[in-house]
């Protein structure tokens, strides 16, 4: 069953390159509608509303290609399946994430609109998240801290800290339901996440110190101390994340968006799609197809092998390559890389400030070096 088109207003904002919409409500009555998909199928079109009284609950298995605009006295409850365009949820709408992923599209994210409220107790999100200052945000979980810093007042299940969530800092923590989650807070990049959040302790998650699949359950994200293997036939969910102490060994498979926090990421064979690498995290390659890389402040990337289509390095990141095939890369302010083999195919881009050492293996020419960028050649050659 499909809600009636209510009379709405969409606002256009622009923040950075992002174009992100937010759905303002009027309120209107209505019957109590209550939606499930599966079985039913939500078809794509623009944006699908939820009008006043009817509550959306998506499931393992469900592919939602349309955006989703929450509206005042709606409920979307999230269990599973995955959302691929953006969420919007307007004044007085409530949004319930037990599992599943928000993925957002091109266009967006998810955006918690002033006089929402929203629970978190589960779900991975692979595109930005807006909060607005006076949207209700509960997050249900263990681990809570910013940019490595504990969120003190929270010693047992059930205990609750109200804290504002300061910008240009990681948030960081796990869900109720075992899954670790990273948030980069920034109003000009990456997460607009701001303003109060509830913190609600939980009783710690737990799981077997190490995971196979598929030949054993898909875990929910990689937890401390804990070992996923991923070989050929498994798919990991888009926007899984690895806790610190964790080890991601992928062996075949595919993995599509993983984003890693004080911790492993091994990759020797399978696909790969994006890999997003925090402080205190190593990523490895030694073989596979990976399509991208993102090393940010603190991490390190290792290339000793395999093809990877894009690596940014952002400042005090640091790579070494050694082996492989590398397509494009790019040096951002502060970014350091060191190569003694492999070959650079397409090109290298390189930001003021940044470093880059060759002692062998081949790159792309020409080589264009602007000021301020550092530059030893010990060995190697450009392509012929």
């Amino acid at each position: 069953m499909t809600p009636s088109a209510p009379a709405y207003k969409l606002l256009k904002l622009h923040v950075g390159l992002a174009s992100l919409y937010l759905l303002s409500f009027g309120a209107q009555a209505c019957a109590q509608i209550i939606i499930n998909t599966p079985p039913t199928v939500i078809h794509f079109g623009g944006v699908y509303y939820l009008d006043a009284g009817t509550t959306l609950n998506v499931y393992d298995g469900a592919e939602i290609h349309s955006g989703i605009g929450v509206k005042n006295g709606a409920v979307l409850n999230l269990f599973g399946g995955e959302l691929e365009e953006p969420v919007g949820a307007g004044d007085g709408a409530v949004v319930n994430i037990y599992s599943g992923n928000i993925a957002g599209g091109i266009l967006g994210d998810f955006i918690m609109g002033v006089g929402s409220h929203t629970t978190m107790k589960g779900g991975w999100f692979t595109r930005p998240i807006l909060k607005q200052s006076t949207a209700t945000l509960v997050i249900e979980g263990v681990d809570f801290a910013f940019s490595g810093v504990p969120v003190p007042g929270l010693a047992f299940p059930g205990d609750e800290v109200s804290v504002s969530i300061p910008e240009n800092g990681l948030f960081t923590g796990i869900f109720a339901n075992g899954s670790p989650f990273t948030f980069f807070s920034s109003p000009s990049s990456g997460d607009d996440f701001y303003g109060n959040v509830t913190l609600r302790q939980v009783a710690r998650p737990t799981g077997p110190t190490t995971a196979s699949v598929p030949a054993e359950a898909m875990p929910t994200g990689v937890l401390p101390g804990q070992t996923l293997i991923v070989n050929d036939g498994a798919s990991l969910p888009n926007g899984m994340n690895g806790a610190p102490g964790s080890t991601l060994d992928v062996r075949g498979g595919q993995v599509r968006t993983f984003e890693a926090y004080h911790s492993n990421v091994l990759i020797s064979a399978g696909l790969g799609g994006r890999v997003i690498a925090y402080t205190g995290s190593s990523v490895t390659l030694t073989g596979g197809q990976t399509s991208r890389v993102e090393a940010n402040e603190g991490s390190t990337v290792k290339l000793q092998g395999g093809q990877l289509g894009f690596l940014a390095v952002y400042p005090d990141a640091y790579v070494a390559m050694s082996e492989g095939d590398v397509n494009s890369l790019t040096l951002l302010r502060g970014a350091s890389a060191a190569m003694s083999g492999g070959n650079i195919k397409n090109s290298i881009e390189f930001s003021q400030d940044s470093e880059f050492e060759l002692s062998g293996g081949v790159i792309p020419k020409p080589l264009n070096l602007g000021a301020d960028r550092h530059f030893v050649m010990r060995g190697g050659r450009d392509w012929d």
